[in-house]
């Protein structure tokens, strides 16, 4: 049982220095951080999905090398979104709005 032990204690030792080079040879090479870049919405989102009468998607979307962040103008104020799946959902969410607010105007409601 101490064989095995010493054996996990002797990887996560190794392990951790290695991943010490490296991000120190990262970081003094400058490649550690970048800007972040700048996309068109066009080219990232289908056309469909960048314009509604309940909201518009900004021009532009930040990339920073893992996730977009995008910038909508809604109804109900400015939203900033990160990821395209999040932004997937308060899309549908402010469709479902818009939905319940013609709701609300019928003799249903």
């Amino acid at each position: 049982m101490f064989h095995n032990l010493r054996g996990i204690v002797s990887c996560t030792i190794m392990a951790l220095a290695l991943s010490t080079i490296i991000f120190a040879s990262t970081a003094l090479s400058g490649q550690f951080e970048r800007a972040p870049a700048v996309l068109q919405t066009s080219d990232v989102l289908h056309g469909t999905l960048i314009h509604s009468p309940n909201y518009t998607v900004r021009p532009t979307v930040v990339n920073d090398g893992f996730i977009n962040t995008y910038y909508l103008d809604t109804n109900y104020g400015a939203l900033r979104v990160e990821s395209t799946a999040l932004l997937l959902k308060r899309i549908g969410e402010l469709n479902t709005i818009a939905k319940i607010e013609q709701l609300k105007k019928s003799n249903v409601y």
